[in-house]
């Protein structure tokens, strides 16, 4: 078997290799969602950690959680790209989906059902 056949403590890279900046994936939610690129606005990140915090705090006061915490403001400014050459040398994996294609799918069953949709991924508004 193919587990047999890698070397203990082998690490691979299972990933699309497509990376999409939070630009580019913002204008495809925008366009999928409402048919048009909405404009962007970038605030300092002083400012989004303000917020996040203010919203997080009535969120509380009203006995529920919001979705986005301050800690997702400095994993929103990396840059994830991945090399996933190793395992397609050595284990003959390709990815079979990316997020590009997919997107389109994921806003269709937003639209659809938005209350399902929100509950299905944890997301409590």
């Amino acid at each position: 078997t193919l587990s047999s056949e890698i070397p203990s403590g082998s690490v691979y890279i299972l990933s699309e290799e497509d990376y999409l900046s939070y630009r580019e994936l913002y204008q495809l939610i925008s366009h999928g969602l409402y048919s048009s690129s909405l404009g962007m606005v970038s605030l300092p990140k002083w400012l989004l950690l303000g917020g996040i915090h203010t919203t997080n705090y009535l969120y509380s006061l009203r006995g529920r959680e919001y979705f986005f915490k301050p800690w997702m403001v400095d994993f929103s400014l990396l840059r994830y790209c991945f090399d996933t050459e190793k395992a397609r040398k050595e284990l003959g994996w390709r990815p079979r989906h990316s997020l590009r294609n997919y997107l389109g799918e994921i806003l269709e069953g937003l639209k659809r059902d938005p209350k399902g949709w929100f509950t299905i991924n944890n997301i409590n508004l």
